[in-house]
């Protein structure tokens, strides 16, 4: 056994608290990401509560915080077992490049099933690279097929339309999150832009009802006696909840409250009063009215300033997401720019992925007519302007970029997989001179 990977697990199981007790398990579940930004997410803690709520016991493996390791050499957090020795492995995640790098590092002769956002966009080209693929949530799936569905390969769909909604079962101080628990209160979106794949591979819009809500918040107190301070609440949208309020009033009484995001339609200044956070993230998407309402995410610039100054009134920070435009209006950011104060507004901006098979075509011309592929240099010249007018900005890492565009094209035929697994420039090469072409094709088609 390696000596640093055997430290890391050990640190892992040193710092970690649950509502399970460790024992040796069935099923492998690999979690492809360092357990820091690990048990920062719900979506693996609801693979495994699942699976045990079923019988089925599981060990967990994460990846380590370094790069030199092939799968057979990680060590399981509950036995200390190699994943080797498993004859099925369950992985998920949400990003297409975290299944890269898993198939760039396999070394073991397990059965390998995949699930998660980052293979339900792409699911023909994981269903090549693994023994199954399964599509849409576990309570779903295992409302469907039950511990059938370690037999299922190839691709496999759920029909069933079961929700449930998840909490942190482990809780650990070595963490992102350091002092937080997690809470889901909503799946999916209610709105449907046709730049995101949530509505697409989510599901329908539900949250938890309130009663439920405050069963599971006495739950999670089982961990304030160990460091959990704080409540995160999981939702794409905190407003989008009814009665939103008397969740948080409730909650407040035993956590510190933080929400993971918010939308300008439907934001209430009064959710502020209950935030135990400094950054308050809102998807804008454009500078420009119009476009807003084109892609069904309307809301008007008098709104977002009325919100902005609520935010900046509690000493908020705000971070806007903007989709990458090369015809954005100046007027905007003038007027965003009296509450910037010290570094009070930043800016992520973000070139649109279109994810081929999961939009539809009418839907891609619209989005691609409003906002087109990256040119990288000037998207760095946009950068560089907002900082000059005082804002705080940011770009999404390109390489990240290629890889989900990349991801998408090889899974509709128009580029052989090797390009998914090729390194640096090469991988930016091919995107630079295939994407347009390929683009131009698709819609050639409709």
């Amino acid at each position: 056994m390696r000596r640093d990977i055997e430290d890391y697990v050990l640190k892992i199981r040193k710092s970690e608290y649950s509502f399970f007790k460790k024992r040796a398990g069935d099923v492998a579940l690999l979690i492809p990401y360092p357990y820091p930004q690990a048990i920062g997410s719900l979506s693996w803690q609801a693979v495994y509560k699942k699976f045990a709520d079923y019988g089925v016991r599981i060990e967990r493996f994460f990846f380590p915080p370094f790069s030199n390791f092939k799968l057979s050499e990680l060590r399981s957090v509950e036995t200390l077992r190699p994943l080797g020795d498993f004859e099925l492995v369950l992985v998920s995640s949400i990003w297409e490049k975290d299944f890269v790098e898993i198939v760039k590092r396999c070394d073991i002769k397990a059965k390998i099933l995949a699930g998660g956002k980052g293979v339900e966009v792409v699911p023909n080209l994981w269903a090549s690279e693994f023994d199954g693929v399964l599509l849409g949530r576990v309570e779903a799936l295992l409302d469907e097929y039950g511990t059938d569905i370690f037999r299922k390969y190839g691709i496999v769909k759920s029909s069933s339309d079961k929700v449930e909604f998840f909490y942190s079962i482990f809780f650990s101080s070595w963490s992102v999150f350091k002092d937080a628990v997690l809470l889901e209160l909503s799946k999916s979106c209610p709105r449907r832009c046709p730049f995101c794949v949530v509505p697409e591979t989510a599901g329908r819009f539900a949250y938890v009802e309130f009663e439920n809500f405050k069963e599971i918040v006495l739950r999670l107190r089982k961990f304030k006696d160990i460091g959990a301070k704080k409540l995160g609440i999981i939702t794409t949208a905190l407003t989008d909840v009814p009665r939103v309020l008397d969740y948080l009033e409730f909650a407040k009484t035993y956590f510190d409250l933080t929400a993971s995001s918010f939308t300008v339609g439907s934001f209430k200044a009064e959710v502020l009063k209950y935030l135990h956070q400094q950054t308050v993230t809102f998807g804008v998407e454009t500078t420009v009215e119009a476009k807003r309402k084109e892609v069904g995410k309307y809301f008007s610039d008098a709104k977002l300033l009325e919100v902005v100054r609520a935010c900046r009134g509690m000493d908020k920070i705000v971070k806007i997401y903007l989709l990458w435009e090369e015809d954005w209006e100046a007027g905007f950011f003038e007027k965003l720019k009296p509450f910037i104060g010290k570094k009070g507004i930043e800016f992520s901006i973000n070139p649109v992925v279109v994810k081929f098979g999961v939009k539809k075509i009418e839907e891609i011309k619209r989005l691609l007519a409003n906002f087109p592929l990256p040119n990288w240099k000037k998207i760095e010249r946009y950068r560089r302007y907002l900082i000059s007018l005082g804002f705080d900005a940011d770009v999404l890492n390109k390489k990240d970029w290629y890889t989900e565009v990349v991801a998408s094209l090889v899974d509709k035929g128009y580029l052989d997989k090797k390009v998914l697994f090729v390194k640096g420039k090469r991988l930016e090469k091919i995107v630079d001179n295939t994407l347009k072409e390929v683009v131009e094709e698709i819609l050639n088609r409709s």
